[in-house]
């Protein structure tokens, strides 16, 4: 199942959040901007003005932080499982191959040298098993401070625990996408709980950050976000009506907006107060308490008996997201076999079957790999499809003759079976749509392979 989007920019959308609130009613603007000043009446109340326009912050959408990390399960577990039994050598790729019907491995230990490499080496004993009945495994491992297990089902769901001295790693997914993350690396938990109908929890803290999201199933979405400077709350209906809060340095800002289109708006620190009430039809109320005292009830235009008062339109909240399926656990499938894939080109000269010297250094690269494995090998020789099939098939052979006899001189000593296979096995089209030479085809088609099985 496809997982859905990677977590890094949390941090960044926290600290986004704070800035764009700044930066929409900077300190020294208090939301009011006063314009067009001209002399007062001589009779009647003192205005400062005559008009008095409301700015408004700018309201944060309800977003969720890249979440393609989190639901990357295949990719973690290959990162922690590490199943391919040998490590990449250079100038060679190392493929795996699936197990044919009735071969496929069930169980193994750290003896069975199905998982091998760094991240297997890291623990001291580990062992799997496969229920053939429903594809269900389970795999634990240990090493030092080390834990891990994994618990899958044939539908995909399960569960995964890493554990180490200073950080955890959990999952727990269902077969409908649903599920539960929960990463702790010493320094930041993140958490994150999805239900089938996109609905969820978004939850990450550190040591100076704090932040949560939640999305309804009914479109709507709440945010919380606190750092040591700033706090800032979102909570966003469907309609467009919510309810904000942003405090920093001594200063509040509220913003209320009910369903029917009226508002509430008030923008507080030391030395002022302004507070904006708007009913349904536009009419409503400005005050300020500080260096000045205001009241002014304005009409639906802006109308009142001072300053005309100029309103943006009715403010909207928004939810932009809804959460992915957090993807399900694959079952535990060790390969039958690995394959070691030479391009000819490394070992030999154009229609030539005796091995380069640069060929036999690779070799003595591969060996001591084979040679640890002690299981049974192929060496297969395969050609491109240009030439007679008769003159590709003894090409083939003579080539997987000329590695085999290299091999036995370097010490390896497993069962070996060669095959000369010529051009029946293609990797890759020989020819294009219009008969052409594809020749990148032809020289993934020209190749020697080492298979090592089970």
């Amino acid at each position: 199942m496809s997982t859905p989007p990677r977590i890094s920019r949390l941090l960044a959308v926290a600290a986004g959040l704070g800035f764009l609130l700044l930066v929409s009613c900077a300190p020294g603007t208090d939301g009011i901007l006063i314009t067009s000043a001209e002399a007062p009446a001589e009779t009647g109340p003192v205005w400062p003005d005559n008009t008095i326009r409301v700015e408004l912050p700018r309201i944060p959408v309800v977003t969720l932080p890249d979440l393609s990390a989190v639901g990357d399960y295949d990719e973690l577990l290959h990162e922690r499982l590490d199943n391919l039994p040998l490590q990449p050598i250079d100038g060679v790729e190392v493929v795996t191959a699936g197990c044919a019907e009735g071969e496929r491995v069930y169980s193994g230990d750290e003896t069975s040298d199905v998982f091998t490499g760094d991240a297997a080496s890291s623990r001291e004993s580990f062992s799997f098993r496969i229920d053939p009945a429903d594809n269900s495994s389970i795999f634990t491992g240990q090493g030092t401070n080390r834990e891990m297990v994994l618990r899958t089902n044939g539908d995909g769901s399960g569960t995964f625990i890493d554990e180490g001295r200073r950080r955890k790693l959990s999952i727990e997914a269902f077969a409908d996408g649903s599920g539960r993350y929960y990463n702790d690396t010493g320094s930041m938990i993140t958490t994150v709980e999805v239900d089938g109908d996109g609905s969820g929890v978004f939850y990450r803290e550190s040591d100076d950050a704090l932040m949560t999201i939640t999305l309804g199933n009914d479109g709507s979405g709440a945010l919380f976000s606190e750092t040591e400077q700033d706090l800032v709350t979102i909570d966003a209906k469907r309609d467009g009506s919510g309810d904000m809060y942003f405090a920093h340095d001594g200063r509040t800002v509220t913003l209320r907006v009910r369903p029917d289109g009226s508002w509430e708006y008030s923008d507080d620190t030391f030395a002022q107060e302004i507070g904006v009430t708007v009913k349904a039809d536009g009419s409503g109320q400005y005050r300020e308490r500080g260096t000045a005292n205001i009241t002014l009830d304005f009409d639906t235009d802006g109308t009142t008996q001072g300053p005309k008062i100029v309103l943006p339109p009715t403010p909207q909240f928004a939810v932009a997201d809804r959460f992915p399926e957090l993807g399900t656990l694959a079952s535990i499938d060790p390969p039958c076999a690995t394959i070691l894939r030479f391009d000819t080109a490394l070992l030999f000269a154009v229609n030539e079957h005796e091995l380069l010297p640069s060929a036999q250094a690779l070799l003595v690269d591969v060996a001591p790999a084979l040679s640890e494995a002690g299981r049974s090998i192929e060496i297969n020789g395969h050609t491109d499809a240009t030439g007679s099939e008769e003159y590709n098939l003894a090409l083939s052979q003579q080539r997987a003759d000329s590695v085999t006899a290299e091999l036995l001189k370097l010490g390896v000593s497993v069962e070996m079976e060669v095959n000369g296979f010529g051009e029946s096995q293609p990797v890759a089209a020989n020819f294009r749509e219009d008969g052409s030479d594809d020749e990148a085809g032809q020289r993934q088609n020209r190749r020697v392979e080492i298979v090592i099985h089970g």
